[in-house]
């Protein structure tokens, strides 16, 4: 089914070149307006753009909003590495200056054409975060006033909003996909040595709002900076293979990647995958969390992978993918949506994949048996006392009460890695299934460990500021010091589980310093 949809996009796409081809426009030299391939030929007509090692597209915002670069015709993009395509967001003299909507490349609907992204795409917000001195320390001259600084950061990550660093598909003006689009026929690849990088509040890395016939693969880097941001959105349907490596998202209240359209391929993971909406990015001592002010250095960030459509070739996550959140209240890797319920098809390596590191000598693609198949690592890390730390939900049920319902259509989930939770005073969770999780037809699924699977609840600091010894922050028990509590894996009332099978594998549950209770395999039958 799938190589025949393939095909006939193939067919397609030669169908709709013209019955002659102008050269490619190659950019060597820096471009200070925007470039679009409906006229970059050499007569004014459609070609496709390549932009070389030392080619530039740069503009200024607020005049120059982009894209930077179009793709409005029957034509291809190719970035090489070194290439840069930039939207600046200072003016003449160097100043900030807050812009809205900034888009760095984009491809239009309905057009067939591939992108191939090896150079860099940046959208910077010249806005750095600084120490307000609002909430200063120490009073060392006797004047009754604070007068030194406690160093640390207050306000906003950044000012800029609604930026895009590569649009598949067409928005509107409040940047929501426009309805009816009728999809691109071709392939998105962001290569190796490609790179992303957006600051700005409710912004985007590599966005998604059409369906694309071919292939989705990040094989580069995201980098994210900004309030409720995003580092790869699909929220349209892709024929082929979804592929991400390496998000790096300071993201409060956003998310690493999330796939929410279908893919009729495989879904993987290769490389590492990092979400942290807080100021600090490890545990530090109480001394130091007494200078962090609750409401500005402590916000949640989202998941880091969320996968909410149906994936027909299955969920991978390679020896080298790391998804980590380093933050609380969602699941580090959450599978399922509230809105429909989705199946998961058994996990397919195409034949020319190379997890190993080793050439690849089987021409054929390699059936691995199960729906979830990890072979990395999935860690949620809570830095704040009395917050709890989920590494894995599939299933269950989303926050307005609606089921999540996941049908596993091959074997069930295998984990040959590393699965772990921490927490401070809090719950911590490595995996959970939940309700609303069966085997193909409704039948029963497996849950196989050879790998880890680690849950550790720590005591956290009785006073600093935060968390379970402080009642004015939002959305905490104030009661929690000491009540940790680890969890290896939990299996919910409403999952259809046949058995767990822990074949060699390592299951720790434990408490370091004081705690409630630690338990390596929770049924849970009042959920």
């Amino acid at each position: 089914m799938r190589r025949s949809l393939l095909a006939a996009a193939s067919i397609a796409a030669l169908a709709a070149l013209p019955a002659w081809a102008q050269d490619a426009r190659e950019i060597d030299e820096e471009v200070t307006e925007p470039v679009a391939t409906g006229d970059a030929g050499e007569d004014g007509g459609a070609a496709d753009i390549v932009i070389g090692a030392s080619g530039r597209v740069t503009l200024s915002a607020p005049t120059q909003t982009g894209p930077a670069v179009l793709i409005n015709s029957n034509n291809s993009l190719t970035t090489e590495n070194g290439s840069r395509i930039e939207i600046t967001d200072a003016d003449a003299d160097g100043a900030d200056v807050t812009v809205d909507g900034l888009t760095g490349v984009q491809m239009n609907d309905g057009v067939t054409g591939d992108i191939e992204h090896g150079g860099r795409i940046e959208l910077q917000d010249t806005y750095l975060a600084s120490d307000s001195g609002d909430d200063d320390i120490g009073d060392y001259d006797g004047d009754g006033q604070e007068d030194d600084s406690d160093g640390e950061a207050d306000g906003p990550f950044a000012r800029d909003t609604n930026k895009t660093g590569l649009l598949v598909g067409e928005v509107d003006e409040n940047y929501a996909p426009i309805a009816g689009q009728t999809g691109v026929t071709g392939s998105v690849t962001v290569t190796g040595t490609g790179r992303i990088e957006v600051a700005g509040q409710d912004s985007y890395g590599l966005r998604v709002v059409t369906d694309v016939s071919g292939d989705v693969l990040m094989q580069g880097g995201v980098n994210m900076r900004g309030e409720r941001s995003v580092g790869v959105s699909v929220e349209a349907d892709v024929g082929g293979d979804v592929e991400i490596d390496t998000i790096n998202a300071r993201t409060p209240g956003g998310q690493g990647a999330v796939v929410s359209g279908d893919v009729g391929g495989g879904l993987r993971i290769t490389g590492q995958i990092s979400v942290n909406g807080y100021r600090i990015s490890s545990r530090v001592v109480a001394d130091l969390m007494q200078l962090l002010d609750p409401g500005d250095d402590d916000i949640d960030a989202g998941s880091a992978v969320v996968i909410a459509g149906n994936v027909a070739d299955g969920v991978f996550i390679g020896a080298g993918g790391v998804v980590g959140q380093t933050s609380a209240g969602a699941p580090s890797m959450d599978i399922g949506s509230g809105e429909r319920t989705i199946a998961i098809g058994e996990t397919v390596l195409p034949d020319d994949f190379n997890n190993s590191g080793e050439a690849d000598e089987d021409e054929d693609p390699e059936n691995l048996g199960y729906s979830i198949y990890n072979e990395g690592a999935v860690r949620a890390t809570s830095l704040y006392d009395g917050r709890d730390a989920t590494a894995f939900l599939i299933g269950g049920y989303d926050d307005q009460g609606r089921l999540r319902a996941v049908i596993l259509q091959a074997g069930g989930v295998f984990n040959s890695g590393d699965i772990a939770a921490s927490a401070f005073d809090g719950d911590a969770t490595a995996l959970r299934v939940g309700a609303g999780v069966s085997g193909a037809d409704g039948g029963g699924f497996d849950v196989v460990n050879t790998g880890g699977l680690n849950a550790t609840a720590t005591l956290g600091f009785e006073e600093d500021g935060f968390g379970d010894d402080d009642p004015t922050t939002a959305d905490v028990n104030e009661s929690r010091y000491g009540q940790g509590r680890a969890f290896t894996l939990v299996l919910d009332e409403g999952s259809q589980i046949r058995r767990f099978l822990n074949q060699e594998g390592a299951i720790f549950a434990r408490v370091v310093g004081g705690g409630q209770s630690a338990t390596a395999v929770t049924v849970n039958t009042e959920s």
